[in-house]
């Protein structure tokens, strides 16, 4: 059985982070990220690191490689002392980074979760759409969503 989510834990702000760099550089780059990620949750107010890799897209652009998302406790967590000190001292990007690495970054409040207690995750069929790493598998998981029977006050 697994614990009941405590909502005084759930994040409140997301720090969204979209990256683009050449192919060759991926390995380098997500071993770099481990690190940096180990860095970043010693911090006040972050509670978590995920990051993805874009594998399908339906954008006409080139979409970023990665997708680096920080649970926060809040957006305060980016104001802190302990945070600002960590920017103005940490080493930054690496060398083999530097001038190669295109960066998007968001600072996000969290207005609405479904569930509400999301937090942690626990397994379910939508959260797997987020691991999906092909067209085919999203289609099936679509039309498989699609062909539920209807619920709800009228069905």
């Amino acid at each position: 059985m697994s614990p009941t989510p405590d909502a005084s834990n759930s994040p409140q702000a997301v720090l969204y982070l979209a990256t683009w760099l050449a192919p060759e550089l991926h390995a380098d780059f997500s071993a770099w990220c481990d690190e940096h990620h180990r860095e970043q949750l010693q911090l006040p107010g972050f509670l978590r690191a995920r990051r993805f890799e874009w594998v399908a897209s339906y954008r006409d652009d080139a979409p970023p490689q990665f997708l680096t998302m920080y649970d926060l406790v809040s957006l305060d967590a980016l104001r802190t002392d302990e945070y600002r000190e960590h920017m103005a001292n940490s080493t930054g990007l690496p060398a083999f980074l530097r001038g190669a690495l295109r960066l998007e970054r968001r600072d996000c409040s969290v207005i609405a979760a479904h569930p509400a207690s999301w937090w942690p995750p626990t397994a379910t069929p939508l959260l797997e759409v987020f691991q999906l790493s092909d067209d085919r598998l999203g289609l099936e998981l679509r039309e498989h969503i699609n062909a539920l029977p209807p619920h709800g006050p009228d069905g």
